[in-house]
């Protein structure tokens, strides 16, 4: 880049425009790298995930979009660059695989440039193996066994589906404990393999209505009716 100073001149003096030529008053503006992270991979359907995109340059500024697929994900447009930091939460991921981008706009020093692409994968939070289904013979008995104190070898076996990401008896365990009180299904603060893991099994195996929740919601529930429970396990 060339400077050009330019005068707009006053009562007395015509305005004038001078190239600025010396070697030394000449810019190049940089080429920065834009990095991409995500707060949870895998992640939980429908619980806030953290993007940040990192734009190493040259005291960058400017904004960041960020895509899911080349579409801006919503409420994460334009986000202000800060310390070479830009972030976004979002709980709009889709179920599956998400090919997230940053895009970085660029300012005075540092050109525009994208982030390479960032696989995020979003399971639902009752999907305990991460093989992608929601089973009851899977999933729900391993919540069923966890719930009912069940440890190690005795936790998953026959109980861990067709291509898990999770797979052994300490991470799921982990993976339960650490979603607490979301295991919560009646909302009573309590979490009970012979309410909440009974009506998570139930519903996983189709059961609706009143066969879904009779005698399956515990005292002080703050979900009581099926649509409740229905709506909240979905």
């Amino acid at each position: 880049y060339r400077w050009v100073a330019a005068y707009n001149g006053d009562a007395n003096n015509g305005p004038v425009t001078a190239a600025c030529n010396a070697s030394n008053e000449s810019t190049t503006v940089g080429a920065p790298a834009t990095l991409l992270s995500a707060s949870a991979n895998p992640a939980i359907f429908k619980m806030n995930v953290t993007l940040t995109a990192t734009i190493i340059g040259t005291t960058p500024t400017g904004t960041v979009n960020f895509l899911n697929a080349g579409v801006t994900i919503p409420g994460c447009t334009t986000k202000a660059v800060s310390g070479g930091l830009a972030t976004c939460t979002t709980s709009s991921l889709a179920l599956g695989n998400n090919a997230l981008t940053a895009a970085y706009s660029g300012d005075f020093q540092n050109a525009s440039s994208n982030s390479p692409i960032l696989t995020v994968a979003v399971y639902s939070l009752f999907d305990v193996d991460a093989n992608g289904l929601v089973d009851p013979l899977t999933d729900g008995l391993l919540i069923l066994r966890h719930l009912f104190d069940i440890t190690g070898p005795l936790l998953t076996t026959g109980a861990v589906g067709t291509g898990a990401q999770r797979t052994n008896a300490g991470a799921i365990a982990s993976y339960i404990d650490g979603a607490g009180f979301l295991f919560d299904t009646d909302g009573n603060g309590d979490i009970d393999a012979l309410t909440d893991g009974l009506l998570i099994f139930r519903y996983m195996a189709g059961q609706r209505g009143a066969a879904l929740i009779q005698g399956a919601v515990g005292s002080g529930a703050t979900r009581t009716t099926s649509n409740d429970i229905e709506n909240y396990v979905s």
